[in-house]
């Protein structure tokens, strides 16, 4: 539990007026110290109650690795609407700026007024250090060093197989098969452009899902929380086009498809 200056030295004060109270023999005295030391008492935990109660916040997914950190979660306050929040990660401070709904945190604090959109998704640069220490042994003798590794963005693939005709091959898979097609991204969004709806002709479904609607998305949502809008709903193949590399943490979204 948190103390703040003033609530220590309340504290310390009720500490000392139950020593006096034990010590003293005037019972009125005595009677009328544990009376103020219980008032302060109950004071002390009025104030920690009223610290404790304004925030309510929780972490759904984190992940990392070498330059970057990403934070899935939400939070509100109890009293009134948030006018900024930022997270810092090893003195770097990213400010949350898009916000999402989020049912399940609402239903849980009904009480509360300012849950419809506390949710966020965060990703925060950074490069990390490593302190790789070597220890040998040799005829009784040991020997250790340390040395600090800076952090490194991963190499670019080589030799990787372009892949043209994957999206071939999954358009005749599904229409084969007559799968359950979901579409991740399915808002038309620039000119020229069209639905990939028609691509599937034999699918038994199909279900376009985006963070906007428009006329060719029929579920609208946040793919980050992909699986709470399709409880009781599975398909046999998922697809994405120009998306992942705009989302918050993709890897998330991929946990999410996998969980289907």
């Amino acid at each position: 539990m948190n103390f703040t200056s003033s609530n220590l030295r309340l504290s310390h004060l009720i500490l000392r007026l139950k020593y006096l109270s034990a010590v003293l023999k005037d019972r009125g005295i005595r009677y009328a110290l544990a009376k103020f030391s219980k008032r302060l008492y109950h004071k002390l935990n009025a104030s920690q109650t009223t610290s404790e109660t304004q925030w309510r916040t929780g972490i759904d997914n984190t992940w990392s690795n070498d330059y970057g950190i990403g934070i899935q979660g939400w939070i509100f306050n109890t009293n009134r609407p948030l006018d900024k929040v930022e997270i810092c990660v090893d003195g770097v401070s990213v400010p949350i700026t898009a916000w999402h709904a989020r049912p399940d945190v609402a239903a849980a604090h009904p009480q509360y007024k300012f849950t419809d959109n506390c949710g966020f998704s965060v990703h925060i640069p950074r490069l990390a250090e490593h302190r790789v220490t070597l220890k040998a042994e040799s005829q009784g003798k040991s020997w250790t060093r340390t040395k600090t590794l800076a952090g490194s963005k991963p190499q670019q693939p080589r030799d990787f197989p372009e892949g043209g005709s994957l999206f071939a091959d999954f358009i005749k898979l599904v229409n084969d098969n007559q799968l359950r097609v979901l579409e991740i991204g399915s808002r038309v969004v620039s000119p020229g452009s069209s639905s990939k709806r028609a691509l599937f002709p034999s699918a038994s479904f199909y279900t376009g899902f985006d963070y906007y609607p428009d006329s060719n998305t029929d579920v609208v949502g946040d793919a980050h929380r992909l699986s709470q809008y399709f409880v009781n709903q599975r398909f046999d193949a998922i697809f994405s086009l120009s998306v992942f590399e705009h989302l918050a943490m993709p890897w998330v979204v991929a946990m999410e498809i996998v969980s289907f």
